[in-house]
């Protein structure tokens, strides 16, 4: 079964940025190894999009990259201010939070020994 999606040009640019950072939250710290493999559905997925992009003349927004032999986004989406920000803050957020966590269990195990299992 196919789908055919109708969608204005500025909200299918924010989908292929979207399409980016969800992509670079699963895959982003993976190396891609047999032993760190990418979620390949995504990678899939964002190939998909990307192609369909580049050749529906969105050069600014994505480039082929004859390494990987795979389209990816440029450095004008990599390196845009708002792009940065989000990631950024995900990062900053995720960081605080396991830093917490990290912590809280340290204390716990010191206080009351290994006992303690977390989920």
């Amino acid at each position: 079964m196919y789908v055919t999606l109708e969608i204005e040009e500025k909200k299918f640019v924010n989908l292929v940025k979207l399409l980016h950072l969800g992509n670079h939250i699963v895959n982003g710290n993976r190396e891609g190894t047999r032993e760190d493999p990418k979620i390949e559905k995504y990678d899939e997925l964002e190939e998909l999009i990307l192609k369909f992009a580049f050749g529906n003349g969105h050069q600014d927004l994505v480039r082929f990259d004859c390494d990987s032999g795979r389209h990816v986004p440029t450095e004008d989406i990599e390196l845009e201010e708002e792009m940065v920000q989000y990631i950024r803050e995900y990062d900053e957020c995720v960081l605080w939070d396991e830093l917490g966590n990290l912590l809280a269990e340290r204390d716990t195990v010191e206080e009351i020994g290994n006992e303690v299992s977390f989920l």
